[in-house]
């Protein structure tokens, strides 16, 4: 008889499988030749008969690498995978992944299982589904082949948010609001009429920045009323602009070239008054606005 490990054929010990073995003996080196055979073929396991060599090149690997089974119970994690999801191996070898960190997977991993197909998620922030894991960790999950059918699930995290990322991502957002603010700069301000600079600043808002956006301006021997109160100052409409699916709303308040009285205690009035941003829901402004937000331009 016969055992391949791997590509390599080899004959049985002598007097491990003659005719004077043990029934126990026999059945012994069978499972540890068959252990083996899979081993080669599937990749590391986590028990002590599992190939070293496989083991430790996962070991070393920069790469976070995990394996779960057929029962989606956690089998391997490799160091790299420990490191970069802040995990313990306790956390995870032996636990089934609905009892786990990887929670919020769990829908996706049975789906691997049941086609056979990769799945590609991003862990949430520490309230959702999956926490403690940090946020922003791109992970895939790639369906394990053994004798023809889906045998585990390996899990690969692609990247991590370490602060070599989180630095390179807010560059990205320096590099946006600095491209932002240049193009601002040439659309805006082109005249000197005061009207005119509002309908540039509209029209650029939307929909960059808003979806609506109207600009309202004092009267220039008015200032603003610092008492709280604000509802007494009457301004003019300067500019309006709007998104399409918000027209009905923007035609049913006052339009560009229009007075406009802010009423007492409300939202425009508190921001004229104390010089600061004021965020609503919407309730106090046209139908169709979800969020408003109100600042005083100086």
């Amino acid at each position: 008889m016969q055992f391949r490990h791997g590509h390599r054929t080899e004959d049985p010990a002598p007097g491990d499988q003659g005719p004077s073995a043990t029934p126990e003996r026999r059945s012994a080196t069978a499972a540890a030749a068959t252990t083996a055979g899979l081993a080669a073929r599937s990749g590391p396991v986590t028990g002590s008969d599992g190939p070293d060599l496989h083991r430790d090149v996962l070991a070393a690997a920069p790469v976070a690498v995990a394996l779960l089974d057929a029962d989606l119970r956690w089998e391997y994690a490799n160091p790299a995978f420990t490191a970069v999801t802040g995990l313990h191996p306790a956390d995870l070898l032996g636990h089934p992944a609905h009892a786990t960190a990887f929670a919020g997977a769990t829908a996706a991993l049975r789906r691997v299982l049941a086609d056979g197909r990769d799945r590609e998620q991003v862990t949430g922030g520490p309230d959702a589904p999956g926490a403690p894991v940090p946020p922003g960790l791109r992970v895939r999950y790639r369906p394990l082949e053994r004798a023809g059918r889906t045998a585990g699930v390996v899990v690969v995290v692609l990247d991590d948010p370490g602060p070599a990322r989180e630095q390179l991502h807010e560059l990205e957002r320096a590099r946006a609001r600095l491209a932002l603010l240049d193009a601002a700069a040439e659309r805006i301000g082109t005249t000197l009429d005061v009207d005119t600079t509002c309908a540039e600043l509209a029209a650029f808002a939307v929909p960059r920045l808003a979806e609506f956006v109207t600009v309202d301006v004092l009267p220039p021997e008015a200032t603003a009323d610092r008492t709280g109160r604000g509802g007494t100052q009457r301004l003019h409409r300067a500019a309006a602009e709007s998104v399409l699916r918000l027209q009905a709303a923007l035609d049913e308040l006052p339009r560009p070239g229009e007075s406009v009285r802010h009423r007492e205690g409300s939202p425009g009035a508190r921001s004229l008054a104390g010089g600061v941003a004021v965020l609503t829901d919407g309730a106090d402004a046209a139908a169709g606005l979800t969020s408003l937000l109100l600042l005083r331009l100086t």
